[in-house]
């Protein structure tokens, strides 16, 4: 006898969510590997200045996690792209399923994603700096640095994780639209230069400036999550209304 017992939307997320934070554990031994790697490049220093004189020259270097950051910004943008290849979404209908529901799930994983990768990042900066205090060279001398107060040091990491949740949700996007023109990885480049090519043309080649200035320039930790939440909200209302035009897969 068929049961006329629906299953639940939140039990169905739930379900799926825990699937996928098992089924890609793989996906963050990655992210361990690449910060492991920002770490050992970021000894190399992110600025160098040198200057000389009477035979005494002196070399100014300056460490910081952003090689890190860097590189979990590719690593969770990359991510957001694959999630939405066939195979992955594939493994959706393990589950009784819907549309809605995997992408729910698939952006509760982005979310999750965001957060260990922004926060892992952000400390991984502070072992850069421990070590090279506890590795010093002959004739280093540390600068001084500035106090950074704990509602400096949240806000920084907040945002943080807001840009790797912004980040994840574009590969998202644009690993949709693939999905649905496997054509649009050569014509999507075109389409972005020709954008800018086009925004020069009439006088606004400052636009990726100004783009990047509304989320990046913003001061108020608050406003700063509204414009992220919008703007992921958008693109992920984006992505499940281009996810219903692919094949509905055969039951």
């Amino acid at each position: 006898m068929m049961s006329l017992i629906r299953p639940d939307l939140g039990d169905l997320v739930g379900k799926q969510y825990k699937f996928k934070m098992r089924s890609y554990h793989g996906v963050f031994s990655t992210l361990v590997l690449l910060q492991v790697v920002g770490i050992l490049l970021s000894f190399v220093g992110n600025d160098q200045y040198s200057e000389g004189m009477n035979d005494i020259w002196i070399n100014l270097r300056y460490y910081s996690g952003d090689t890190i950051i860097g590189f979990t910004f590719l690593w969770i943008f990359i991510n957001g792209i694959l999630i939405t290849t066939r195979a992955y979404r594939e493994e959706d209908f393990t589950f009784v399923t819907n549309r809605l529901s995997s992408h729910l799930a698939n952006g509760l994983f982005i979310v999750t994603a965001g957060v260990i990768g922004g926060s892992t990042s952000v400390f991984s900066g502070f072992v850069v700096k421990v070590l090279i205090r506890y590795i010093p060279k002959e004739g280093t001398i540390f600068a001084p640095e500035a106090t950074l107060s704990l509602s400096v040091f949240l806000a920084g990491l907040f945002a943080t994780i807001l840009f790797m949740i912004l980040c994840g949700m574009a590969g998202y996007l644009i690993g949709m639209i693939i999905q649905m023109h496997s054509g649009m990885v050569l014509v999507l480049p075109v389409l972005v230069m020709g954008f800018f090519l086009f925004a020069g043309s009439i006088g606004q080649e400052d636009i990726l400036f100004r783009i990047t200035e509304f989320y990046g320039a913003e001061t108020s930790v608050p406003k700063l999550f509204v414009k992220i939440i919008v703007t992921v909200g958008l693109m992920f209302g984006f992505t499940v209304v281009l996810s219903n035009r692919l094949e509905v897969r055969a039951s």
